[in-house]
């Protein structure tokens, strides 16, 4: 599947999530199986500003291609400028914009999903960044409407196809819904009618390896969001790419691979942000890892308490392997020893 100037290997991308979709978590995505991945979503007022933080989520690497930078923001010309920065100084093709955020305070300052309202500013939120990217690939990715009384993707086609985006995101949920009840897949069925040159991918309740090939079955998108359905669990690409292949579901990981994997994950955490808070941010994928398994409430509650990546692997270890580990080749640059 071609998207601007970029040739997909598969329909399905990892989607941005903040505090989620960083260096090490994407380098796991693709190696399951994402042809593309996004950043964290990035404040374009913060990157103009010079803000640190800002720079850190965009921390890549030569094995992180096609990487997509998710910027959000509500005024054209400092849209436009974040873009072309992030192009220039980081070597970026791929932009996308934040259009369905339902985060208060995003959505409610002209941002994310708060641009929702106001189609006048999308459309000339969309042209100015259109005419300051004319080579790279430009996406966007939207909710369906402010609430259930103002869904307004049949508009948000028709702008699309006049600007030349390359490609719509859309998660078939309102602002208002927030992440309750169902994604509402006959919208996504219904964009795609309306939608001639640009591409589309479907995102919302992807949440099983079976959901996938539905979606695009029932829908006719042309690839998939994997978002919260992926957290801790990246053998979602995988085992969605083999039921969309026509083999049969693979099935979870075994104790053993579920384990190196969260050993792989961990060093690439704390060699990203150090042991302290390397060991934090691994706390974020925990529950997706452990959920079905035996024991696993235990296992969360325990792992909370840990401070060091030794303590966190020997007791993961002492549950999913039942006996203290010994993952050959892990070592955690000034914290000692990868297990005990």
């Amino acid at each position: 599947m071609r998207i601007g100037q970029f040739n997909l290997t598969g329909p399905l991308a990892m989607a941005p999530m903040c505090g989620v979709t960083d260096l090490p978590t994407r380098r796991l995505a693709r190696r399951e199986g994402a042809s593309l991945c996004f950043t964290q979503m990035v404040s374009a007022e913060g990157l103009l500003q010079g803000s640190e933080r800002t720079a850190d989520l965009l921390l890549s690497g030569g094995d992180d291609e096609p990487l997509g930078v998710q910027i959000f923001g509500g005024r054209p010309e400092v849209l436009a400028e974040a873009a072309r920065r992030v192009c220039g100084e980081y070597g970026v093709s791929w932009i996308d914009l934040n259009m369905g955020c339902p985060v208060k305070k995003v959505a409610c300052h002209e941002a994310g999903s708060g641009l929702l309202k106001d189609l006048p500013l999308v459309a000339r939120i969309w042209e100015t960044l259109r005419k300051a990217l004319p080579r790279e690939t430009f996406s966007v990715k939207v909710r369906a409407g402010w609430d259930s009384k103002s869904i307004v993707i049949d508009d948000l086609a028709r702008m699309a196809e006049d600007c030349g985006l390359d490609a719509l995101a859309l998660h078939p949920r309102t602002r208002a819904q927030g992440y309750s009840g169902q994604a509402d897949w006959l919208l996504l069925a219904r964009l795609k009618s309306r939608l001639q040159r640009v591409k589309l991918f479907g995102s919302g309740d992807l949440l099983t390896p079976q959901s996938v090939p539905a979606m695009i079955r029932e829908t006719g998108v042309d690839g998939c969001y994997l978002a919260r359905g992926c957290m801790g669990n990246p053998w979602l690409f995988s085992r969605a790419l083999s039921l969309l292949a026509g083999r049969p579901d693979p099935g979870p990981p075994p104790p053993r691979v579920l384990f190196e994997t969260i050993a792989t994950h961990l060093h690439d955490l704390i060699d990203v942000y150090g042991t302290v808070c390397g060991v934090k941010h691994f706390r974020t994928h925990l529950s997706g890892y452990v959920k079905g398994l035996r024991n696993a409430g235990e296992m969360r509650h325990q792992v909370f308490t840990l401070r060091t990546p030794a303590e966190v692997l020997r007791t993961l270890g002492k549950f999913l392997l039942e006996r203290s580990p010994e993952p050959a080749g892990l070592t955690f640059a000034g914290a000692g020893a990868a297990s005990a």
